[in-house]
């Protein structure tokens, strides 16, 4: 950290840029910094001039300038890297250029090779005489544009006039060197109303020269371009760097490369490929066909971005191998790619079934978009096949190809999460003559401040929960949820406790105490979305005559079962499809044995340790017993004095308590 921190604090900063004018022929680019500076790193590529400032800061004003005279049409600095890099944009190859060095600036001299220079002519005579009135309304014109940006049209006397444009504070200048304005087109117009970034553009003639004086408010970027004898300047409101593009409206999300902007006019797309090249470090090479220009404006673009933009403007690709990326037309890399040799790799798939990943290959290889493009699958040539007694995939593509698929199986080949299965099913039974009261309540510690302690209770009676809870309450709050079995044939009982609760469950009777039996017990581990099945019962025979007088037995189950799906949801919760089945024997009209079946499904949605409590399934028996002193009782009508008949009527209920855990998992695979 403290070298980080020397370093950069011993780096020198650029605080201006200057153009000089020198004649017709020479023209200087000096560059100041704030302490003296060694000869920089500079090279020549096309119509661009690149010097490389090692260890600098950047202080200037502007980073693009668009400058449009004879010899030099913008220039434009990229910061990243502990670098600046600036780009001098020429008009034409046939410029020579050196560089030179004061104590604490850079020179860039720029001279055309071309002796005959076009000189800059003066006034069209016939500009202003067609107007009458001694105003020229096509000197300058302003408009909106539907994106609220400020197009300004300043209309040239010629397409050979020099135009320089300097930043100001809050003011931005365009200057036509060696011309001055024709009595009369000097003029100010107040542009406030059309609600952009410009509020006043000024038509003068100073120190000898025809200006433009445009006056901003706010923050603001601009570009600017010549078409013919027309000078367009487009002024926006400055945008946030995170946001998107504004050339190519294509969102940043999935780049992340450093921020690097690019602002040319036709320049060659190898020049680009080059500076971003530079940029990155990496190593780009180019195919002899590519020789497209690209005339691109981004600013404050990821590298990657902007690379993608050039490439998919132009209908080029490329393919990447380590630190190399080869960049070529679509139809090339594919006829390349058919003459690479391919390779085959055995992938070990460990979670998944080898036959599920290999249908995802084959699936990215239908959608395959060609060369160029990262395919989620197989190449066009690429084959794939599965050695299911080892669940291992044989794969046959280019080596390029291979690595694609490898990091796509090793997003697929995760493991399942998994959920421990906690049941509790339990019957609970009463006499007939009275209610059985079911009453659900729980206890939790810190939820409920009462009398300062932080501890509250709720429940069915205050008897049970000092018996439940090891912790005093300071103040019984009654029960919470009373559902007492009135008319138990119609109620269902179905509740969510949180995981933090204790589970309260008090059965009581009116004259007899009801007992509660826990049937089951059962823990079961099984894989997200894959069902658990528990059931416990028996088998009871059915026999049957065939016409020949042949008994044959035929077996039926008679259990208690509990189906439960769970699926965990992206938030950690979940949610669970729950099957409830309890069979019981009974006895038609005919005297046979018969199967009452009672079942509850239901899907609930649980956080990891809650428990859902499903109730509800309800079977009665009917006993009648007669109590008799013998002869006596069966007297007709005296005999009722000498016998006791009761009539008994059982009800029982199947309470199913279920309580999902979200499993850790951890992976340790090599490949």
């Amino acid at each position: 950290m403290a070298l980080s921190l020397l370093h950069y604090a011993s780096a020198q900063s650029l605080q201006s840029i200057e153009l000089v004018h020198v004649n017709d022929k020479t023209q200087e680019v000096r560059y100041n910094f704030d302490s003296k500076v060694a000869l920089p790193k500079h090279f020549i590529t096309g119509k661009v001039v690149v010097i490389d400032f090692a260890k600098t800061r950047f202080k200037a004003v502007d980073k693009n300038r668009q400058i449009n005279n004879n010899l030099i049409k913008s220039i434009n600095n990229q910061v990243g890297a502990g670098k600046v890099r600036s780009s001098i944009n020429l008009v034409s190859p046939a410029t020579d250029y050196s560089v030179t060095s004061t104590d604490t600036s850079i020179i860039i001299s720029l001279s055309s090779k071309n002796s005959q220079l076009n000189q800059s002519p003066a006034w069209k005579d016939d500009l202003s005489g067609n107007n009458q009135d001694g105003g020229n309304a096509d000197v300058i014109d302003f408009r909106r544009t539907s994106k609220s940006s400020a197009l300004i049209t300043i209309q040239l006397p010629s397409e050979d006039v020099r135009v320089q444009a300097s930043e100001g504070n809050r003011k931005l200048n365009i200057k036509l060197n060696g011309h001055s304005w024709a009595s009369g087109e000097e003029k100010r117009l107040d542009v406030t109303d059309f609600g952009t970034t410009v509020k006043q553009v000024e038509v003068i003639n100073s120190k000898g020269s025809a200006q433009v004086n445009i006056a901003t408010q706010g923050s603001y970027e601009y570009s600017a371009y010549q078409t013919g004898s027309k000078y367009t300047i487009e002024i926006k409101p400055k945008r946030d760097s995170t946001k998107e593009s504004s050339v190519s409206g294509i969102k940043t999300e999935g780049f992340k490369g450093e921020l690097l902007s690019l602002n040319f006019q036709d320049i060659e797309v190898r020049a680009v490929l080059q500076i971003i090249a530079d940029f990155t470090g990496l190593n780009i090479v180019v195919s002899d066909s590519v020789s497209s220009r690209v005339t691109v404006r981004l600013i404050d673009v990821p590298w990657d971005q902007a690379l993608n933009v050039v490439l998919k403007t132009k209908g080029l690709g490329m393919r990447q191998e380590g630190q190399v990326i080869y960049v070529a037309p679509h139809a090339e890399l594919i006829a390349s790619e058919d003459q690479e040799k391919l390779v085959s790799e055995i992938v070990q798939i460990n979670y998944a079934k080898a036959t599920d990943v290999a249908a995802v290959l084959l699936d990215g290889k239908k959608g395959g978009t060609g060369a160029g493009t990262a395919s989620a699958g197989l190449s066009h040539r690429g084959t794939v096949s599965v050695d299911g007694r080892t669940n291992n995939l044989i794969i046959q593509d280019v080596s390029g190809q291979i690595k694609t698929i490898k990091e796509l199986i090793e997003i697929l080949d995760q493991p399942i999460r998994q959920v421990m299965i906690e049941a509790k099913v339990i019957v609970t039974t009463d006499d007939y003559a009275r209610d059985l009261g079911v009453r659900w309540g729980g206890s939790g510690i810190g939820r409920i401040r009462e009398d300062g302690t932080g501890n509250f209770a709720v429940g069915g009676s205050e008897s049970t929960l000092d018996s439940f809870i090891d912790k005093p309450y300071t103040k019984p709050l009654g029960g919470l949820i009373n559902m007492p079995a009135g008319n138990p044939t119609t109620s269902l009982a179905f509740a969510i406790l949180r995981k933090n609760f204790h589970l309260d469950l008090e059965l009581s009777a009116m004259q007899e105490s009801g007992r509660g039996e826990v049937l089951a017990s059962p823990r079961v581990l099984t894989a997200d979305r894959q069902a658990a099945y528990i059931k416990s019962g028996t088998s009871i025979p059915f026999y049957q005559n065939d016409g020949d007088g042949n008994t044959t037995a035929n077996w039926k189950d008679v259990v208690l079962s509990l189906e439960v799906t769970p699926q965990i949801t992206p938030d950690n919760k979940i949610i669970l499809d729950l099957t409830v089945t309890k069979d019981d024997l009974t006895t038609s009209s005919s005297a046979d044995i018969a199967i009452a079946t009672n079942e509850l499904k239901t899907q609930a949605i649980v956080a990891d340790g809650e428990t859902i409590v499903l109730g509800g399934v309800y079977s009665e028996s009917v006993r009648e017993v007669i109590s008799k002193v013998p002869l006596l009782g069966d007297i007709p009508i005296v005999g009722n004095l000498f016998r006791k008949k009761l009539n008994s009527t059982t009800k029982v209920e199947l309470l199913v308590f279920v309580t999902p855990h979200i499993q850790s998992t951890t992976t340790n695979v090599n490949r």
